[in-house]
């Protein structure tokens, strides 16, 4: 429970569970999940594709803590491979590049692999030297097996 005068994280994010485990399992599942898809939509410059309107995302109130958490997730070089084991499993789960394929820009932040690799066949995307290095670090890294 939350002191007072503090509101607990899943609060201050908008987050209200799914999941009715008791386990950290699913529950940690799900608050990635809403994490990265979080900043993806919030780094989107367009609509939403309508297949991800019901897909749980945090309030506009939440994006300047979505994207430092977010951030500091990608930066920890101690969960490298969580983040992308993470990244990946979401983005194939909801279907990412499928849903996401008539998009001309991504946004700057590459929170998902498919953004990385659509980056190259997009030259309305912003310059690579303008997007997060540790994004382009992850997923380098991811793409040729190598530790980022």
């Amino acid at each position: 429970m939350a002191a007072r005068g503090q509101t607990a994280f899943p609060e201050r994010v908008g987050l209200q569970l799914k999941t009715r485990s008791k386990s950290w399992q699913p529950v940690a599942e799900e608050l990635w999940r809403f994490l990265l898809y979080s900043e993806f939509v919030f780094d989107l410059p367009c609509p939403l594709p309508a297949a991800l309107a019901d897909v749980p995302c945090a309030p506009d109130a939440a994006r300047p803590l979505v994207e430092d958490l977010c951030e500091r997730l990608r930066s920890d070089r101690r969960i490298d491979s969580l983040y992308i084991e993470r990244a990946e499993a979401i983005e194939l789960a909801l279907a990412l590049p499928t849903v996401c394929r008539e998009l001309t820009d991504l946004g700057v932040r590459d929170t998902f692999p498919f953004e990385e690799r659509s980056f190259s066949g997009r030259q309305s995307r912003p310059c690579k030297a303008t997007r997060s290095s540790a994004c382009a670090r992850y997923w380098s890294a991811a793409r040729f097996g190598a530790s980022p």
